[in-house]
């Protein structure tokens, strides 16, 4: 079987309603054997396909940890790593005769509603498009990607031919076996929305900004006015590890600018300063959490905007 990379856009689609329903099935089945919409059963027995599917094949399924990703996807398990991964089930059919173009759909359980967005976002190139699939979907030639719940999906068909509406109906309705009643994260409701960027909200598991202090942040872009900057929060687990977030930070400003003002002190605190890559930056803590604004160089404003996405976190999320 060839291997998946990220970004393939590989062509394909008829079975893949199939293939995306039964793979979806499987892995949720495995998590939540009792709340699962859909028939009981095992993985060939799943879906009974309407005339159009009938005579397409599963051939093969496989099974995928952290042991052994890198076996499937050779170069990219450590991104699925960042964000969280817990397995992948990969299931492969195949048209009547073996004549035609077979369908790939590969399921990532990545433990938690943020981790699968974030997975999602970070595989996003600037050739994709909006589609309608999951909460929220990309597509690129015959490719399609979605997550929902703690899923991440991406569904292929491996032809040449022009296959994108097929893949994108299949995509459509292998999101209906997967259950989520939230919808949109709901960590991102905690941002103003005055000039808020549509579309340009993300988690970033590990090394936000690039800055490998700052894990589990949940950012959002603003353009107001001509002025960008960037917001962000995440939950440090506890007032110390917030405040050694702080101090870490004010280390990487001073090693590359400077740190103007700063104060980390029982339980609260804040950095301001401004470094050569980064730019200007405010960041700020309230307990365990920390929260910052990078890209305004006016501080008043900065700190204010920090202030209210503190005031307006009420339970934090928590991050794996």
């Amino acid at each position: 079987m060839r291997r998946v990379h990220r970004g393939d856009t590989i062509a394909g689609a008829l079975i893949l309603a199939l293939l995306a329903a039964i793979a979806g099935w499987v892995a949720w089945k495995g998590a939540h054997p009792d709340g699962r919409k859909g028939p009981g059963g095992g993985i060939k027995d799943a879906f009974d396909p309407p005339g159009e599917l009938a005579g397409y094949a599963l051939k093969r399924v496989m099974s995928f940890s952290t042991a052994n990703l890198h076996e499937y996807i050779n170069g990219q398990a450590p991104r699925y790593f960042q964000f969280g991964f817990k397995s992948l089930t990969v299931a492969e059919y195949f048209p009547p005769k073996a004549k035609g173009a077979s369908l790939v759909v590969d399921l990532y359980n990545m433990g938690a509603r943020h981790n699968a967005y974030g997975i999602w976002t970070d595989g996003r190139g600037e050739e994709a498009s909006d589609v309608q699939a999951g909460n929220a979907g990309y597509g690129s030639g015959n490719m399609v990607a979605f997550w929902k719940g703690g899923w991440f999906v991406r569904i292929r068909s491996l032809t040449d031919e022009d296959q994108s509406q097929l893949v994108r109906r299949a995509a459509q309705e292998s999101a209906g076996w997967i259950e989520d009643g939230e919808g949109q994260l709901a960590e991102f409701a905690v941002f103003p929305k005055d000039g808020l960027v549509a579309g340009a909200q993300n988690y970033q598991n590990e090394a936000a900004f690039g800055l490998a202090y700052l894990n589990g942040a949940f950012v959002a872009e603003y353009d107001l006015k001509g002025r960008k900057y960037r917001l962000f929060y995440a939950d440090a687990g506890d007032a110390e590890k917030a405040a050694a977030v702080l101090r870490a930070h004010a280390k990487f400003v001073s090693a590359g600018g400077t740190v103007e003002d700063s104060k980390v002190d029982g339980g609260e605190g804040f950095v301001w300063g401004k470094e050569k890559y980064t730019g200007p930056s405010y960041l700020a803590m309230r307990g365990g959490i920390v929260a910052g604004c990078f890209g305004l160089a006016e501080r008043a404003e900065a700190e204010a905007l920090v202030k209210d996405v503190l005031g307006r976190i009420r339970t934090p999320a928590k991050v794996k």
